[in-house]
């Protein structure tokens, strides 16, 4: 395997390990499911700006931590995990732009993207409640949740990566 291939793979089982570590272990589990949340783990979904093999490593992390859930449901698995899919396509998509603001952007997707289809697995087990007052909540709470992780945690943390020698030089692979 080629050095550069091989520091590929471990960053993204690194970061496959440090979402699921930082979804599950507690007190921070408290936090990484229902309709109040706030997954510190969403902070390294800015990470496929800078290294877009880190994606399968995020994808598979929310995999593993949903499997977790207390809710372990197909539903749970297919839309948790596609929102970090959609996610990490438009992260990606954004660290190949040239644009100047792209940065400011790094936690958009992720926001956008899971307070939109978190919200749809709340609402569905949510039992005895109206489904479309539940959706809307929850897009409000999950939204804020995730904004909190990307900007407030995600973003610091892709700013502090992308001025770093040490990363700048491993990000070209070189």
């Amino acid at each position: 395997m080629k050095p550069k291939s091989l520091l590929k793979l471990t960053r993204a089982a690194v970061v496959a390990a440090l979402y699921v570590a930082l979804t599950l272990t507690p007190p921070l589990s408290a936090l990484s499911f229902g309709a109040l949340q706030l997954r510190v783990s969403e902070a390294l979904c800015v990470l496929p700006m800078l290294f877009p093999e880190t994606g399968i490593g995020l994808i598979l992390g929310c995999l593993i931590a949903n499997l977790s859930s207390p809710l372990i449901l197909p539903l749970d698995l297919v839309l948790g995990t596609g929102a970090t899919v959609i996610a990490v396509f438009f992260t990606v998509r954004l660290g190949k732009s040239k644009k100047t603001y792209s940065k400011w952007l790094c936690g958009l997707p992720t926001v956008l993207a899971n307070a939109l289809i978190v919200p749809f697995i709340i609402a569905f087990t949510t039992p005895d409640a109206a489904f479309a007052p539940t959706y809307f909540s929850a897009v409000v709470t999950v939204g804020a949740g995730e904004a909190l992780a990307a900007y407030g945690l995600g973003l610091p943390l892709y700013l502090v990566l992308n001025r770093s020698s040490f990363f700048r030089t491993s990000k070209t692979g070189e």
